[in-house]
């Protein structure tokens, strides 16, 4: 029986799209592009996601690449975490679910410095917990990350389902008993909840 349901944060919960939040920031598209292209995809950013790499560290590495974007790559890592927008109806979702008794938790990779933002975005004022890969250093699909979000908040892994973009962190929480469910958006999973028998579609 599910009682408590966890989300992924980035493309579940919150739009994850360098290039859209960079077009907020910036108006020239080769800035946009590099900026998509070295920072948030570049090898350093993975990183970031353990606390291994702190924002002046990841500046600096950035920019030795490409020294003549300096000024907006320091913008942009201070100001990412505020430029989102939530993923289109998941608010109401959470906000039914949190209603019909379930407890909402969330488990993301993501830089510990991220706590920091949370209230920026509605959304998370629904959630009962959660924890971060930057906070433990260690991130999705371990294992004990998984165990780490359980222990904390007391939680049965047969109780949980996980919802997340990306299989492999499905697949590891089916592995350790969990329900899982790979996010492709707000409709089609509010369609499978019914399916479920989880939460009946409106």
């Amino acid at each position: 029986m599910t009682k408590n349901i966890v989300f992924d944060m980035g493309k579940v919960l919150l739009a994850y799209e360098p290039q859209k939040f960079l077009k907020k920031l910036f108006s020239e598209e080769d800035i946009i592009e590099t900026l998509s292209r070295e920072l948030f995809g570049g090898p350093e950013w993975p990183l970031t996601d353990t606390d291994a790499l702190d924002d002046e560290a990841l500046i600096f590495s950035v920019t030795m690449r490409i020294p003549q974007y300096a000024e907006q790559i320091e913008k942009a890592v201070e100001v990412w975490p505020v430029l989102m927008d939530q993923v289109d109806g998941m608010e109401d979702l959470l906000r039914e679910l949190k209603g019909a008794g379930y407890r909402l938790y969330l488990l993301s990779n993501a830089p510990s410095k991220f706590r920091n933002y949370l209230g920026e975005y509605p959304i998370f004022s629904l959630l009962d917990g959660g924890i971060f890969s930057g906070t433990e250093q260690i991130v999705k699909p371990t294992a004990e990350l998984y165990r780490r979000l359980c222990k904390k908040y007391d939680l049965v892994p047969e109780e949980c389902l996980f919802v997340d973009d990306r299989p492999e962190n499905i697949a590891m929480a089916r592995r350790l008993g969990w329900k899982g469910h790979i996010f492709t958006n707000c409709e089609e999973f509010r369609r499978w909840l019914g399916e479920e028998g989880i939460f009946p579609v409106k």
